[in-house]
């Protein structure tokens, strides 16, 4: 039974149908039930999932489109029409989940081999960890890219290809307007597909009438089309192509609109992996945070010893965590304690032996003892605990707060000076540092700070000069070309700062430094000054 259509509801295309080629867009599933219907007369409605199943009785594509009642009765019962479509519901979902998997498990496999141009070689194949979620939206947004970059080009469809590991083959990894199923098919051959080989040499290539250009091969059947290369990092890892149902006269607009496609293609499939190493690195940091936090807590708090006396320090360094550290306290017996040292090692390594030597002193401090015989103790610390070379430079000094008067003690190459609005006089000499030998002697000198005088003492990343580093008093080295910290200059701007207080020295100290520009050592300065 068929029905006249009028002419003037008849559909009419101003292309001649020969000249419109466009693939079936039907899949497996929508092609198995339109059979269904023709075979059993019966026509499936709603979601077609075995828990909403509905049919209805219908005879021809003509009923089935109209929804007229017909008293012809179908070939098949209706119970065994249900039964046979329940079972076939249950199949077709398979095969449609089947599907979004191989579709979210392409885009993937799409971002996987984009990473591989940005990620670090030795991490390849590693999983991404990414949740079926992450999946999905990532097949999303790849489709969601495709689909606009289609509309700008004027195309019906879009498909994303990208080369093997060998760059021999091409792989079809996400589309948008042609079937899922198109994913499922094996790659295509680089070798003959010009236009994919011209559009990976940086060329944009177009397709204005696919029939009179077979030699370029369209690896779709449309009329038209577009093919642009993808790259990340300005390496190329595979072809975008666009397809018109009807031969089509691209122009720039079209043009420009395919190559920002496919930059977004390529910045959306390596953004996870950018985005993973960025955690990771976040992840790595994080331990150097932490003990970079626990070297700031171990400084102590810039409070008055005494009435009479007041301390400050500052410490800077290039790397995550400081080889050095300054400490200052009032021991058992009354006396001021003032602690300065630095590793002789870098990174983790310096860290490390700087928290042993600080240890040492904190263990050894809680008893009567003098400054050489704390030296020669906490020498003898770093050599016993030794499995490499742990060398420590350290200044320790212990004064009386009644009377000024102390003794100080050092091993390595820290400075110190003791500066009055007069002038300013050194205090030790570079020596060898704490755990070069197994009975170090450290240097020993008496000192006195009267009323007003400064103590400031300092690791040589401080002064700094043509190789970096100055010694003390060296100031024929502060005259070579540009702002320089030396001795001389340390004692200029401590005693410009004498009446203001610690702060107001290391302030001006600071600033100094950072004009003299960036060290690859610690500096650290620790100050004591009496009232």
């Amino acid at each position: 039974m068929s029905r006249e259509i009028p002419n003037y509801l008849r559909l009419h295309s101003a292309e001649p149908r020969n000249r419109i080629r466009r693939p079936s867009q039907a899949d497996a599933a929508s092609s198995f039930w339109r059979v269904f219907a023709d075979t059993t007369g019966w026509c499936v409605d709603g979601q077609r999932s075995a828990a909403t199943l509905r049919v209805r009785a219908t005879v021809g594509a003509a009923s089935v489109m109209s929804g007229d009642d017909v008293g012809e009765l179908p070939t098949v019962p209706r119970d065994s029409a249900v039964q046979l479509a329940e079972a076939a519901a249950a199949l077709t979902s398979r095969l449609a989940e089947a599907e979004q998997t191989i579709r979210r498990q392409e885009a993937c496999l799409a971002a996987s081999e984009a990473a591989r141009v940005t990620s670090d070689p030795s991490r390849r194949g590693e999983s991404s960890g990414r949740t079926e979620s992450d999946e999905r939206r990532l097949a999303d947004a790849i489709a969601a890219i495709l689909r606009e970059g289609a509309e700008a080009t004027r195309c019906d469809a879009a498909g994303l290809y990208l080369l093997d590991d060998k760059t021999s083959q091409l792989k079809l990894r996400a589309v948008s307007g042609l079937p899922t199923s198109r994913l499922s098919h094996p790659p295509r051959q680089l070798r003959g597909s010009l236009a994919d080989l011209e559009a990976l040499v940086g060329s944009v290539v177009t397709l204005d009438d696919t029939a009179a250009m077979p030699e370029w091969s369209s690896p779709e059947p449309f009329a038209a089309a577009i093919c642009v290369a993808v790259s990340v990092d300005d390496t190329p890892i595979g072809t975008l192509w666009f397809w018109s149902s009807r031969p089509t006269e691209f122009q720039a607009a079209e043009k420009a609109a395919a190559k920002l496609t496919a930059s977004l293609l390529a910045s959306r499939l390596t953004s996870d992996t950018l985005t993973e190493r960025m955690a990771a690195a976040n992840r790595a940091v994080r331990p150097l945070r932490d003990a970079a936090a626990w070297q700031q807590r171990q400084q102590p708090l810039a409070v008055p010893l005494d009435e009479n006396w007041q301390t400050s320090g500052w410490t800077e360094s290039p790397q995550a965590l400081a080889a050095s550290w300054y400490h200052w306290d009032v021991l058992p017996d009354g006396m001021l304690a003032l602690v300065l040292a630095e590793a002789h090692a870098a990174g983790l390594d310096a860290a490390m032996i700087a928290a042993t030597a600080r240890s040492a002193w904190q263990s050894h401090s809680n008893y009567r003892h003098d400054p050489g015989q704390m030296l020669r103790r906490i020498g003898d610390t770093l050599w016993q605990t030794n499995t490499g070379d742990q060398l420590v430079s350290l200044l320790y000094a212990q004064i009386n707060p009644q009377t000024g008067e102390g003794s100080l003690a050092s091993a390595g190459k820290l400075e110190g000076i003791i500066v009055s609005r007069y002038g300013y006089r050194p205090l030790v000499h570079r020596s060898q540092p704490l755990g070069s030998e197994i009975d170090l002697q450290p240097r020993v000198s008496r000192l006195q700070l009267t009323g007003g005088e400064t103590l400031l003492a300092y690791t040589p990343g401080l002064v700094t000069g043509s190789a970096g580093e100055l010694s003390a008093g060296d100031l024929s080295a502060s005259d070579l070309s540009g702002p320089r910290l030396n001795q001389q200059r340390l004692a200029d701007l401590t005693r410009a700062s004498l009446a203001a207080g610690p702060e107001r020295i290391l302030s001006a100290i600071r600033k100094e430094a950072v004009q003299a520009g960036r060290g690859t050592s610690d500096r650290t300065a620790v100050v004591l000054k009496r009232g």
